[in-house]
């Protein structure tokens, strides 16, 4: 890993760019393939691949040494469920066990702000 987290961070735009991915306008350390199929996440030191492209994985390589540990069902809270056209990511079940854990009631509804560009409608189907 590079001495600092600013030339970490210097070093992965560059591996974004070259594998011509995009960064994500919700969160700095997620980026997304240029046709929209691969996400790929940086959380500390563990990434995430969610999707089929493998060129995102090849340029990190060429910089740091991975270990794939499989298939993973929730990632820093975050549940993946696979279907057959796409993959649906999402905060559900952690945000209910935070709720249970303070004692909120499940059915309370809060006002939670939505990012515009994500191409989904309110139900999560692409647009």
């Amino acid at each position: 890993m590079p001495p600092s987290s600013r030339q970490f961070n210097e070093q992965f735009s560059g591996i974004v760019k070259k594998a011509e991915y995009k960064f994500t306008s919700i969160e700095p350390c997620l980026v997304i393939s240029h046709d929209d199929t691969t996400v790929f996440g940086i959380y500390v030191d563990d990434g995430y691949k969610i999707g089929p492209d493998k060129e995102v994985i090849q340029c990190i390589e060429d910089k740091y040494p991975l270990k794939c540990l499989g298939r993973a069902e929730c990632i820093v809270g975050m549940t993946t469920e696979e279907h057959d056209t796409h993959t649906k990511i999402h905060l559900a079940p952690f945000i209910e066990h935070k709720m249970r854990q303070l004692s909120i009631p499940i059915d309370t509804k809060v006002k939670t702000p939505l990012a515009t560009d994500h191409g989904l409608d309110a139900s999560g189907d692409r647009l």
